[in-house]
């Protein structure tokens, strides 16, 4: 299976200017190849990225100058997400052609140029044979000194590829590894007699599993119930973090645009916006990986996610974007694969669908918390109706190919599809 870890670098001033030219050499060449894609499209010429690449090489661009002072993979990378991009573009509407939503296939677009906002932000990929990872030390080509990392590689196996990318004026490095272990090996440090540290890994942690299925729903009130009677409240970082923010967001207006101060307050404001990232992430990867190691098969509707994510902002009550419905969903879905527990995404309007017959209320409203079914009579929890309509879709899809219940990665969907984080 393949793992990513993000990490935290401590560079130092000369690795940091390095980091830069290398971010702004594959900018500059994605610019470059994306521009000589567009012109052979309208030419009507074969695609043939190879060729491209060769061409870039021979030329005198400012892109190429750039890229004579870093490694070669940052250019051969560059080439290489534009064209998986492009490709991904296409096959995503292809498929909702397929589908016959002509509006989420116009919704898409080609990959555009990236801007002086994304140096600010952009990175850039070495291959696994331009940099090592020892203990806290990352070596890297055209570097004569190692960089530093905050925590050593959390997995044990193959690293494929590493990601370097800014956030603010911070570096991290995600690197992708090929392994077996589906739980994270995290050091543990231990104080010797000498007053050194000693890195001692710690023995895997039993993954505890219950026998059983539940039905999950994503509302807009409550952010996730489950068919066990426990509701998630949304959180509230951002809420949380309103008056700071806003104290930063004040003092940087009054300083002198591009300023040494003004540079020093835009540094704290992004420091705070990151940790209300962090700590809205955290709160997802800790609910996901404890639903999908404690039970056998998860279930949720597409259609409520969906709706979600659609919904006009007028609707969304407050809180609601820190919960980060589509990203927990996909969170769910790659877990589910590492952990061997099955996923099941119900088509059916899990919400407006009587539990007790199986009749559909069209006219239900968002307002409405309780419904009465026009059919049976039945009266109904909105959240409550849901999840139990998604816990019986567990057992009306079956394993492809077979007439029973088992433990299976699901298909693919593009609206919920995402990297692995």
């Amino acid at each position: 299976m393949i793992r990513v870890h993000k990490i935290k670098l401590n560079p130092t001033s000369e690795q940091r200017r390095y980091f830069a030219k290398c971010a702004a050499d594959a900018q500059g060449t994605w610019n470059w190849a994306l521009n000589r894609y567009l012109q052979a499209r309208e030419q009507g010429e074969k695609i043939d990225w190879n060729s491209f690449k060769k061409e870039f090489r021979a030329s005198d661009c400012q892109a190429r100058q750039w890229s004579r002072e870093t490694a070669s993979c940052v250019v051969d990378e560059a080439f290489s997400g534009l064209s998986q991009a492009i490709s991904t573009y296409f096959k995503s509407r292809k498929t909702y052609l397929s589908k016959g939503d002509t509006t989420a296939a116009n919704r898409l677009k080609i990959p555009g140029f990236r801007g002086r906002k994304h140096a600010k932000t952009g990175g850039f990929v070495y291959t696994n044979i331009a940099f090592r990872v020892s203990g806290h030390s990352l070596r890297m080509n055209r570097l004569t000194t190692e960089v530093n990392m905050c925590e050593p590689l959390h997995f044990q196996g193959k690293p494929m590829s590493a990601r370097f990318t800014r956030s603010g004026d911070d570096w991290f490095v995600s690197i992708l590894v090929e392994t077996e272990q589906a739980e994270r090996v995290r050091p543990d440090w231990r104080q010797l007699p000498s007053g050194k540290q000693k890195s001692v890994q710690r023995a895997e942690r039993p993954v505890p599993r219950q026998e059983g299925e539940v039905g999950l729903h994503f509302g807009l009130r409550v952010f996730l119930t489950t068919s066990t009677g426990e509701s998630i409240e949304p959180p509230r970082f951002l809420r949380q973090a309103e008056r700071r923010l806003s104290q930063l967001q004040r003092g940087l207006s009054k300083k002198v645009k591009g300023s040494r101060n003004s540079r020093k307050q835009l540094k704290k404001l992004q420091a705070a916006h990151r940790r209300v990232a962090n700590c809205r992430g955290d709160f997802q990867h800790r609910i996901t990986t404890r639903l999908v190691r404690d039970h056998a098969a998860l279930a949720y509707d597409k259609w409520g996610v969906q709706q979600l994510i659609d919904l006009p902002d007028q609707f969304y009550p407050e809180g609601f974007y820190d919960a980060g419905v589509a990203t927990s969903a996909n969170m769910l879905k790659y877990k589910g694969e590492l952990y061997g527990t099955r996923i099941v995404i119900a088509e059916h309007p899990a919400s407006k669908k009587c539990s007790t017959c199986g009749a559909i209320k069209e006219d239900l409203k968002l307002a409405d918390l309780s419904w009465q079914c026009d059919n049976c009579g039945s009266v109904h929890d909105r959240e409550r109706n849901a999840v139990l309509n998604n816990l019986a879709a567990i057992q009306l899809k079956p394993l492809a190919g077979t007439n029973q219940v088992g433990v299976t990665p699901v298909d693919s969907d593009p609206l919920l599809t995402g990297p692995i984080s």
